[in-house]
């Protein structure tokens, strides 16, 4: 019988998964909830998830076609190194709202809060390797 030779790899593998397309979270309640519901589903209810977390501003200057995105202007707001738990969506959501009231920005058409996540691999807790990277998430601002 003919057998390969064993395969190792020098290091932990872990495969990347991007989602590029927008992900509208206002549908899922006010700005936390919305934040923790989809954290949670994400996460998979684990907690001690390590993740880069990106907040930012944004307000549509072209309006999209048959219900796409637009041209969005982004504007950065905060970016983090978090470790998820079941209070992570109210902090983030924290965050962007006090930025928005300290800042005032003029109310335009299709604002709206970006968010970008990249949650880690648990496979090495000493590795910061992404294991799921989601950099167009959205909540519309009423």
């Amino acid at each position: 019988m003919f057998r390969t030779a064993p395969a190792v790899a020098p290091d932990v593998v872990t495969p990347l998964n991007v989602w590029d397309e927008p992900v509208d979270l206002s549908g899922l309640g006010p700005l936390e909830d919305a934040l923790t519901a989809a954290f949670t589903t994400l996460t998979g209810g684990s907690i001690d998830v390590g993740a880069a977390v990106g907040v930012g501003y944004g307000f549509e200057i072209l309006p999209g076609i048959d219900g796409s995105t637009g041209l969005v202007s982004r504007l950065p707001i905060a970016l983090a190194h978090v470790v998820m738990d079941r209070s992570t969506g109210a902090t983030v959501g924290q965050v962007a709202t006090d930025w928005l009231t300290e800042n005032d920005p003029p109310a335009t058409r299709a604002r709206l809060f970006t968010f970008s996540l990249t949650l880690f691999s648990q496979l090495d807790p000493n590795a910061v390797q992404p294991l799921l990277t989601m950099p167009h998430l959205i909540h519309h601002i009423p």
